[in-house]
């Protein structure tokens, strides 16, 4: 479910937040950022505790973060960034 979207500005940058609530999962962010990266494809980390997924394409930075585990949260990047393009 959708639970609300946010603009900030990360290091002078516009970012915008796009959060979700899985009911098996919990908290989900979706976050853009314009970053002037080169493409790179989506990579997966463990940061505190928390599965993230991030790439770049066309000068944006994506990141999906949350307590979903690494296949499902690597399907969801996976579908955002085919939507994006």
């Amino acid at each position: 479910d959708l639970k609300g979207a946010i603009l900030f500005h990360y290091d002078g940058k516009p970012l915008g937040q796009v959060s979700y609530l899985s009911s098996e999962y919990g908290p989900v962010a979706f976050c853009i950022i314009r970053n002037g990266r080169p493409d790179a494809p989506p990579a997966f980390e463990e940061r505190r505790g928390l599965n993230v997924v991030f790439w770049n394409t066309g000068g944006l930075g994506y990141l999906v973060i949350g307590t979903v585990p690494r296949e499902t949260l690597e399907a969801m990047a996976d579908s955002l960034a085919a939507r994006g393009s």
